[in-house]
This record gives structure tokens, C-alpha cells and sequence, in this order.
């Protein structure tokens, strides 16, 4: 084995160990007989100290230490001062000896990025070369894709210099460290325009980045230039061809001269909260332009509203000209916004306004109820349209959620939400859904869940199993009274359902379903619902007088202090309630009987205090008909949706009072309910927000 692992030549590594061998002295100088400063073992100088001189005053004019140079190979070998042989055997000498050679020094003339070994001193730690520069060298980095990593920024105009508006803004991938420099230039060098565009700087770690390269110079023509992007000076995208793109330089010689049509301007696309706005987002304007202008440049922009705005730019080529104003950002409040659209046309200084409106998400609902009938108990029951327009849609319940009108993505919708979608279009094309990641709307009968067999199909189904997500709302209609056997390990599912987050409505009259989810939401078991004789078909009850409340006073109309009507049956009310819990809604009076004596601590209809949830002591609160017999009786199907028009916009399916009870009273059933399925959109969306669901 070689036994000299030092450069044979460097005569003052080899002087330094005599000296550090020479016993007499255990420090020296060299170049004068000075004595070397305390601490150091060897100290190399031939200027002589002057008395007053500062400490750190030069100490050589003659020379420096010169070191060895070599042509390293290896970052963690001490190749070449070792053979090949000894590093491929790799025995314990070698690995000693790589130990003890810690602290070497040499100046390496060779850069090798793929060894990561750079050019100037290094030193061997014991394990590897280590470069003493702060120095990395030049980063590697490519553009993934030319077409779409590449943006352009600003306007361009022939003798308008370029200001820090107007650059290039390219996403890279870093492969390595280091220094980089990037530079878009004209591509052909004959053509050149008068500006360009620079970056440079130092990558500190890898992944992506976007570099913003600032724009420099002043157009002289207006025309289309081709610029060529060149990484660390080469024109090459890595071992792939160069990165090219277009920008338009506008003759700034004809003066734009326009006005906005602002009865025209419409926006378009879907907007919500914290997503990010695409192509789709946009408000199209409408121009009258003078023909002068034909050919010059339009700029047309918005402000900026809670973290978004408008924009576009263009050729005047016509009049009237309709121009797109994209949308950039992304919406961080659900606030209706309003946006001021300002131009830079030099005949007109008007403005108009556009104005975007945040759409709730969709919302995944689970409905349970009697499917039996066409009288809207289930929710999520389909029913098609009667020929007899005063009758209107079978299931209203249904019709009335799933119109775009009511709950949509429409300006003109009153809840501006992304809509339930039913799966079909006959009455019973529900069936029983499988529960799935695609719908938003399904269908339970009645009888699904009945009994302890069920307890686990109903967790999965309302909380989620594996990657099925659960629902956000789940309302439940009228069951017979056996119709559903709900046990108390679903009462206390559709409980921790609602500590999650999830919106509970429940319009119900079965005695036993009842009794076991108040008891389980409460908590408090001597709980019960009762029918009295003074709570019959044709029943009245009074909304309490709360103008503030969400559903009592919603987006579909004030009913505080209105009524309400039992359907057909026998109005179940709720006893021993704790009214501190509770914001109650209508008590077990019957207005209509003086036989019926309020009850304390009893509800007809109330709202959780704490827990999302509403609950109606009548499953058929939301019964409509499909007969004149129904839609005219005074103690049957309080449910009503029809015409309503609307600063001149006409619903069709809008919630109606009834004339109910007697002929002198209406019934707000509809308008409740309608109330209600908003406050639970809108809750869903703001407890999943707050609950980071």
C-alpha cells in the first residue's frame, strides 16, 4: 500500500511536519525571527511589526502561502493521492487513514457539479472535500412546460419604456443548488426591438419556484416580437430546445376613444370562497367605439374586492366590440361584492358596475321519509309536473329545493348555492341510493333503517366509512308510526353528527322516534311527545315573535309572530324540554282551540341552542297535494309553492302562504321550511369552515 497519501511535491507540507517534529520550539515563524503570536503554531510573515500599527495591520509584501493544487475526483475519496485499487478495496487502513488526514488542504482546479466538488480551497473533513467558498456554482433548473409556465405581464406601446408592471413571470424546476441567471431576448438579434427581459440570483434549495424577470428598455416599433429564453446563458431548456414566446407592441400613435354600455355588462362564471378564479370567471363588456380608434389599445380594469379583480386589454377593431374581463385571485369572503369597471379611453371617464355574488358549495343531504305518496314527505321524492296550473308540482318539498331560483348559482336565485341535483326524473327514480361521492342528494325510505341491524349502514351513511364522505345535512320527514324503528345508537349518531358539524331538520309525528332522539340529544330522559285532543287535523300554532332569528325572519320572507298548520293528522309537542336550551318556535297551543292549554316547557317546533339542529312536531308540515280538493282544503297540505314575481323576476316555484284553518288564516309551512333549508346550507358552510371539516 502506498505510505505517502500527501502530494510528494508540496516541499512545505513536508517542512512544516519538521518543524512541528523539532522538540526544541513549539512555535515558529517564517520569513523573520519575530516570535509568533501566542496562540499559533506556525506563523508566516516578512513585514516586521510597527509599534502603534493596528493588530490587524498587513504582515506580508513579498508573498503567500502557495497550495498545492490538484485535480480532485471523488467527493467522499481522497483520489488522486491514493491509487484506484486502494479505494475499491476500502479496508480498515484506508478508512483509518481517511480519519487522519482530516483538516487536509488543497486548491482544487477542476469544477464537477455531479461530484459536487468545486473550483478553489478545499479541505477533507475525514469523510468527504469540502469547498471553503460559500460558493455552489451554478444552479440546474428547466422550465417544465413552455406554453404554460410562461407568463407575460403589462402593456406594451412603441416609445412607452417599460416600468415595473411589464415582466415575465417563469415557473422553473431547481435540480441544483447554486447561482443562476435567466434572460429572455429577441430571437433573432436582427429584429431587435429595443428591450428584454433579466433575472438572476441563487437558488438556496431545490423544487419550484417562479422567477420574475423585470422588464428593461423601450419598444421602438409596435409590432409582434419573439423573445428566446436562455438559462444560465445557453438557449436551451436542459438538453430540450429553448423556450419561446410572443409579446404585441401596440401603436401608441392612435388614441383609444370609447364608451361602456354598462346595461350590457354581464358576469359570468361561478364564484366561491377560496377557490381560485379560472377562465370561466369573467365580465363581458360592450363598447361603442369611434372608428378613429381602430387599432389602438383598450385597457379595462376593476379594483380589487376581497382578493379578487378584473381585467383585460386588447385592439380596438369595432363598434359595438364586447371584451372580456378575466378574473384573477382568489375570493376570500362571502360577501356580496361589487366592482367599479374603469378604461383608459380618453373620450369617456364613466364607470360602470358589476357586481359578484359568492355561491355556496354543495352540500351533500341525506333525506329519510314516507316515499308512498306524492305529498313531499321525503325530500328527496321526485315528482313530475300536473297539467292543472293551480295545483302546481307533485312533491313540492322536492320542486322547491332543487329549483335554481330558490337555491342555485343564478344571479337572480334567493339562496345563492351550487343547488341539489335529484338522480332522476320519475317519481321514485331515487329509490334507495347508494351513497356515494358523486351526488349531493339521496333518498331513504322510511323503513331502511329500522332496528339495531342497521346501526352500522346508518353510521357509515351519515358520518362517512373509508373514503365515502358523509352528509353535511340530514332532514327527516314523516314516518308512519312504525315506520322507522330508530334505535339509540342511531338517535346518538345523527347527535355526534351535529357536534360535527352536521345540520339535523327533522319534521316528524312519530311518537317513539321522537321520545328516543330528544331524550338522546338532551340527554334528559323524562322526555316525551304527546297528541292531544286539542291538536287536530286543521291545527294552528303561532311562530314566536323574533324578527332577528335566521328562519323565522330568512331570505324567503318574515313570518315572526305568522302561523303555522298541522296536516291532516294529529300534531305531536314535547314536554319537560329544556327551554334554556332551546329557541322556541312555537308552543302546543292551538290557536284555534280554546280547549288547548299551553304547557310549560313544551314545543311544537323549536331550534337547538347549541347543536344544528330544527325540529317540527309534524311529519306532514311539508305535505302539498296534487288534487283542488288538497290545495283548497282548510285542514290538509299546508304546504303551498307557486308564482311569486320579484323585482320583476318570476319564481315558480316559490314558498306561499295557504289559506288554512280557517278561511280568515293562512299557514306559513312552506315559507318555514324554506327559511329553514337556507340557515342550513349556510350553517353547514360556516360550521365547516370553523370546524376546518
Amino acid at each position: 500500500m502506498k505510505k505517502n497519501y500527501c502530494i510528494k511535491t508540496t516541499i512545505f507540507l513536508l517542512f512544516l511536519n519538521l518543524i512541528l517534529a523539532l522538540p526544541i520550539q513549539a512555535q515558529v515563524t517564517i520569513g523573520n525571527n519575530e516570535k509568533p503570536e501566542k496562540y499559533s503554531l506556525l506563523q508566516i510573515k516578512d513585514k516586521a511589526a510597527v509599534e502603534g500599527e493596528q493588530p490587524d495591520a498587513a504582515t506580508a509584501v513579498t508573498g503567500g502561502l502557495l497550495l498545492p493544487r490538484v485535480e480532485l475526483e471523488k467527493k467522499t475519496e481522497l483520489l488522486p493521492f491514493v491509487t484506484p485499487e486502494v479505494v475499491a478495496a476500502n479496508d480498515a487502513e484506508y478508512q483509518k487513514k481517511k480519519l487522519l488526514h482530516t483538516g487536509l488542504i488543497v486548491y482544487n482546479l477542476i469544477e464537477n457539479q455531479e461530484e459536487d466538488l468545486c473550483r478553489g480551497v478545499n479541505q477533507w473533513t475525514g469523510k468527504e472535500w469540502e469547498c471553503f467558498q460559500i460558493k455552489k456554482g451554478q444552479a440546474i433548473f428547466t422550465i417544465n412546460n413552455c406554453s404554460t409556465d410562461i407568463k407575460v405581464f403589462g402593456e406594451y406601446g412603441n416609445g412607452v419604456a417599460l416600468t415595473g408592471s411589464n415582466y415575465v413571470a417563469i415557473k422553473v424546476n431547481v435540480e441544483k443548488i447554486g447561482t443562476y441567471s435567466i434572460s429572455a431576448t429577441v430571437t433573432d438579434s436582427q429584429n431587435d426591438n429595443g428591450y428584454f427581459f433579466l433575472a438572476s440570483g441563487e437558488f438556496m434549495s431545490l423544487g419550484e419556484y417562479t422567477i420574475i424577470l423585470l422588464g428593461m428598455g423601450t419598444p421602438a416599433n409596435f409590432q409582434t416580437d419573439e423573445f428566446t429564453v436562455a438559462i444560465n446563458g445557453v438557449r436551451l431548456n436542459g438538453e430540450n430546445s429553448p423556450c419561446t414566446f410572443n409579446i404585441q407592441v401596440k401603436d401608441t400613435s392612435i388614441r383609444p376613444k370609447y364608451t361602456m354600455n354598462c346595461s350590457l355588462t354581464q358576469v359570468q362564471g361561478e364564484y366561491y370562497e377560496e377557490k381560485v378564479l379560472d377562465a370561466t370567471n369573467y365580465i363581458e363588456v360592450t363598447l361603442t367605439v369611434d372608428p378613429s380608434s381602430f387599432t389602438a389599445p383598450y385597457e379595462i380594469e376593476t379594483n380589487e374586492v376581497d382578493g379578487i379583480k378584473f381585467k383585460g386589454s386588447g385592439i380596438l377593431t369595432s363598434s359595438p366590440q364586447i371584451v372580456r374581463l378575466y378574473g384573477e385571485g382568489v375570493p376570500f369572503d362571502q360577501r356580496d361584492k361589487k366592482f367599479y369597471i374603469k378604461t383608459n379611453s380618453e373620450s369617456s371617464t364613466a364607470t360602470c358596475i358589476a357586481e359578484v355574488f359568492i355561491i355556496i358549495p354543495p352540500k351533500r343531504l341525506m333525506a329519510i321519509g314516507y316515499t308512498a305518496t306524492r305529498y313531499g314527505y321525503n325530500w328527496a321524492q321526485v315528482g313530475g309536473t300536473s297539467s292543472n296550473t293551480t295545483v302546481g308540482k307533485i312533491t313540492k318539498s322536492n320542486w322547491m329545493i332543487t329549483d335554481p331560483m330558490n337555491f342555485g348559482p343564478l344571479k337572480t336565485s334567493i339562496v345563492r348555492y351550487s343547488g341539489f341535483t335529484n338522480k332522476g326524473t320519475a317519481e321514485f327514480a331515487n329509490g334507495i341510493a347508494t351513497i356515494n361521492n358523486t351526488d349531493n342528494l339521496y333518498l331513504r325510505r322510511q323503513g331502511y333503517y329500522s332496528g339495531a341491524s342497521m346501526n352500522t349502514q346508518f353510521e357509515r351513511d351519515v358520518l362517512g366509512y373509508n373514503d365515502i364522505k358523509g352528509m353535511d345535512i340530514v332532514v327527516i320527514g314523516w314516518t308512519e308510526q312504525a315506520g322507522w324503528n330508530m334505535t339509540d345508537a342511531q338517535a346518538d349518531v345523527l347527535r355526534r353528527f351535529c357536534q360535527q358539524g352536521g345540520i339535523l331538520l327533522v319534521f316528524n309525528e312519530s311518537t317513539a322516534l321522537n321520545t328516543t332522539l330528544l331524550r338522546t340529544f338532551f340527554q334528559k330522559s323524562d322526555i316525551t311527545t304527546v297528541s292531544g285532543a286539542a291538536n287536530p287535523a286543521g291545527s294552528l300554532y303561532r311562530f314566536a315573535n323574533n324578527p332577528t332569528d335566521p328562519v323565522l325572519n330568512g331570505p324567503f320572507g318574515n313570518i315572526s309572530g305568522l302561523l303555522w298548520g298541522e296536516d291532516a293528522s294529529t300534531t305531536r309537542y314535547a314536554t319537560n324540554l329544556p327551554l334554556e336550551e332551546v329557541e322556541l318556535y312555537s308552543s302546543n297551543k292551538n290557536i284555534l282551540s280554546s280547549a288547548s292549554v299551553e304547557v310549560e316547557n313544551a314545543a311544537t317546533a323549536f331550534r337547538h341552542r347549541e347543536l344544528p339542529f330544527i325540529w317540527v312536531g309534524d311529519g306532514g308540515f311539508t305535505s302539498g297535494s296534487i288534487d283542488l280538493i288538497g290545495v283548497t282544503s282548510l285542514t290538509i297540505c299546508p304546504f303551498l309553492i307557486g308564482d311569486k314575481v320579484i323585482n320583476g323576476v318570476t319564481y315558480q316555484n316559490y314558498p306561499l302562504p295557504k289559506v288554512f284553518g280557517s278561511s280568515t288564516n293562512k299557514a306559513y309551512n312552506s315559507v318555514f321550511a324554506a327559511n329553514a333549508f337556507a340557515w342550513c346550507i349556510k350553517k353547514a358552510e360556516e360550521l365547516k369552515r370553523s370546524l376546518g371539516n
